[in-house]
C-alpha cells in the first residue's frame, strides 16, 4: 500500500509546505493502479464541504511526479495564479461543454509551463517519467490519417501542446514520433507553444495576460484552418489583476460592460460582461438586481466607482499584482 512516505524528501518538504499554506487539511489518498505510463487524469482533487482537501491518487506508476503536479496546481492558485470560471451558457449545453473543454485545456497547459520548471526543481522528471509521460499521449492519441481531413485537429493540437509544455519546448522524446504520426498537428502546436513562452510566466500577472493572448491566438487559428472560433475572450472568465493605481480608477477607465448575446448559466438571466479595456477580456459577470427600475442610471453609477468600491460592493476579491 502506497503512503506520504513512500514520497521523496523534497515531495514531501513541497507537501508540508502546501499544508501549511492551505487553510484546511489535505489529505492523500492512494489506489493501487499502475498503468506503466502517465496521464493528468490519474489524480484528481476533492473538495469537501468542511473546506478540506483530498488529492486522490488512483494510479501510482510515478507517485512523485503525479502528486507533485497537483500540489503545484494548488500552491500556485495560493500564490494568487487566476483561476478561471464559467458563468454563461450559449443555452447548447454540447458547446458549452466544448467551449469549456478547450478553455481548459489552454489554461492548464500554460500554468503547466511554470509547474513542470518547479517539477524540475524537485528532481521528479526523470527520464523514466518522461518516456512514461510520452507513451500517455501515444496511448491517449492515435495517429493522422493523412488521406482524410482530420476530425480530431483540435484535440490533437491542444494534446501536442501540453506535452511541450511538459518537455518545456525540448522536442527530443516526441519529435521522431510526432513526424511519423502528428505530421499535420505538430506544427501548429509548436507555434502555440513559442507563442505561450515568448515572455515570462513568473508572476500571475504575466501569466494572465500570456492565457488572453493564447486564447486570441487560439481563435485566430481556429479561423484559418476553417473552424468555428471559440471567443474564449468573451465566454470564459479571467478575474482581473490590478496595480495599486487602476484600484483607485473609475470602473470605466478600466472596463468596458457589454450587455452579452449569452446568458447566466445558474439563471439564464440577462448577462453583463465586463470587458477589459487593454485586452478586451471577460473579467467578470454581471446581473441587474430585478428591483432596479432604471438600468441606465444603475451602470453609470458603477461606471463611475472606483474600481476598489465597485469590487467591495459586489464583494468580490480585489486581486494585486
Amino acid at each position: 500500500m502506497t503512503t506520504e512516505a513512500d514520497l521523496t524528501a523534497p515531495v514531501q518538504a513541497l507537501l508540508a509546505d502546501v499544508r501549511q499554506q492551505f487553510s484546511s487539511e489535505i489529505t492523500l489518498a492512494f489506489g493501487d493502479d499502475k498503468a506503466g505510463y502517465l496521464r493528468h487524469d490519474q489524480a484528481q482533487q476533492t473538495y469537501h464541504r468542511d473546506g478540506s482537501l483530498t488529492i486522490n491518487v488512483q494510479d501510482v506508476t510515478a507517485i512523485d511526479y503525479t502528486v507533485s503536479h497537483e500540489l503545484l496546481h494548488l500552491k500556485l492558485a495560493l500564490e494568487g495564479y487566476p483561476k478561471v470560471g464559467w458563468q454563461l451558457t450559449s443555452g447548447d449545453r454540447e458547446l458549452d461543454q466544448q467551449l469549456v473543454v478547450t478553455a481548459t485545456d489552454l489554461t492548464n497547459s500554460l500554468l503547466h509551463v511554470p509547474i513542470v520548471k518547479r517539477q524540475q526543481a524537485l528532481g521528479v522528471l526523470t527520464a523514466d517519467v518522461q518516456k512514461q509521460y510520452w507513451q500517455g499521449v501515444l496511448n491517449l492519441l492515435p495517429a493522422e490519417d493523412l488521406k482524410q481531413p482530420d476530425p480530431l485537429l483540435v484535440f490533437r493540437v491542444l494534446t501536442l501542446v501540453d506535452a511541450l509544455a511538459f518537455f518545456q519546448g525540448d522536442t527530443t522524446v516526441m519529435a521522431k514520433d510526432c513526424d511519423q504520426r502528428y505530421r499535420n498537428a505538430f506544427p501548429a502546436a509548436q507555434a502555440f507553444y513559442a507563442k505561450m513562452t515568448a515572455k515570462s510566466l513568473a508572476t500571475p500577472f504575466h501569466y494572465r495576460r500570456a492565457l488572453v493572448r493564447l486564447y486570441v491566438a487560439f481563435d485566430e487559428w481556429l479561423a484559418e484552418n476553417d473552424l468555428p472560433t471559440a471567443k474564449q475572450n468573451q465566454f470564459t472568465t479571467v478575474p482581473a489583476i490590478f496595480s495599486e493605481r487602476q484600484t483607485r480608477l473609475e470602473v470605466r477607465q478600466v472596463f468596458q460592460i457589454l450587455h452579452s448575446e449569452l446568458v447566466t448559466a445558474n439563471g439564464k438571466k440577462a448577462a453583463y460582461i465586463g470587458l477589459g479595456i487593454n485586452d478586451d477580456q471577460n473579467a467578470f459577470v454581471l446581473t441587474v438586481p430585478k428591483q432596479v427600475p432604471d438600468q441606465a442610471a444603475y451602470f453609470q453609477k458603477i461606471y463611475s466607482m472606483s474600481v476598489a468600491d465597485f469590487y467591495a460592493a459586489q464583494q468580490w476579491q480585489l486581486n494585486l499584482r
